[in-house]
């Protein structure tokens, strides 16, 4: 029985088979694709809810001070965890590095970043007070499918993956 008739088959195999070797072993030296950035799938969640909404002059201006608190509390995040990392990163190579010190410098970044969180909470709940009660449905809809798109906690505490795109917002 023979397989290959020509030499021209037998090289055109061959070929197919490292290139798809080479393909195969190359797909790990690629980075894997850009974590999304959570102030973008913020602000898709937000605007998804806005539309919705038909704020009046005073909840328009309560959501905006909410929502440019939080943009400003994430962005301080961010740069908070860049710095928290470095200075980790600077005690553990320093040999005299004392871990007393940069455990309590973390701790009180850490209830200074939750004393900020209640702030910026209460923010938000002054603008969902100040929403009627069809307003308050929509809203908690949302929250409901947003809640919905990240499934149940496994049993390390780690949210699994739910629906794709969660419930959508019910109609008017």
């Amino acid at each position: 029985m023979k397989r290959f008739r020509s030499p021209l088959r037998k090289f055109i195999a061959v070929l197919a088979f490292v290139s798809l070797a080479s393909l195969i072993s190359t797909a790990g030296a690629f980075p894997p694709p850009p974590r999304p950035d959570p102030e973008d799938w913020l602000a898709g969640m937000l605007w998804r809810i806005h539309g919705e909404l038909n704020l009046n002059s005073e909840q328009d201006s309560l959501w905006k001070l909410a929502e440019d608190d939080t943009r400003q509390m994430l962005k301080s995040h961010r740069e908070r965890f860049e710095t928290a990392r470095s200075d980790i990163e600077s005690t553990l190579s320093d040999a005299n590095g004392n871990l007393h010190t940069l455990f309590d410098k973390l701790d009180a970044d850490k209830s200074n970043s939750e004393a900020r969180m209640k702030q910026n909470r209460k923010l938000w709940l002054s603008f969902y007070d100040s929403l009627d009660a069809a307003q308050k449905k929509t809203v908690n809809a949302q929250l409901l499918a947003e809640l919905d798109k990240m499934g149940p906690v496994d049993g390390k505490c780690r949210y699994t993956p739910g629906k794709a795109e969660g419930a959508p917002l019910p109609l008017k």
